[in-house]
């Protein structure tokens, strides 16, 4: 499976924790485990191909960090979202961000602007017409506070 395709499903999970309120395991479980996979490939193109070792890893740590980050990643994204109120965003549009916050403090093997590039991608696909611009504008302005902090 493509990183692309486990972000993909990453992104369902944290968007179902969120919109939900259900425990990540569960989410994980429903998503990941035998038979979840082979009945969601029906609804969901994604989900004909089984996810690999590499990519069951990727997708559940994701989706538990972000979960166990969630608070301290809806503070960044209210703090460099500009002009909107936190209960203004969409889920996806927060599901998103908090997926890319994820990876861009978590996750070394991603590189930032990959994972922004990437988040663009999944607001131009299941988002609305204005959120691509507004997720790489926020995800841009934290970036960059974190490379000024680093370089104080």
């Amino acid at each position: 499976m493509t990183r692309k395709n486990a972000r993909e499903i990453a992104l369902g999970c944290v968007f179902e924790c969120l919109a939900s309120g259900a425990d990540s395991e569960a989410v994980l479980a429903r998503r990941l485990d035998i038979p979840g996979p082979a009945d969601l490939a029906g609804e969901y193109v994604l989900y004909s191909e089984d996810p690999d070792d590499q990519s069951r890893e990727y997708i559940s740590f994701v989706t538990r960090t972000a979960e166990a980050n969630r608070e301290a990643l809806l503070a960044e994204i209210s703090a460099f979202s500009e002009g909107w109120k936190l209960e203004r965003l969409a889920l996806m549009t927060k599901s998103i961000l908090l997926l890319s916050m994820t990876e861009i403090l978590f996750r070394d093997d991603v590189p930032a602007g990959a994972s922004i590039n990437e988040a663009v991608e999944l607001a131009k696909k299941y988002d609305a017409e204005k959120s691509p611009a507004f997720v790489n504008g926020l995800l841009g302005r934290f970036l960059k506070s974190r490379s000024d902090k680093e370089n104080v």
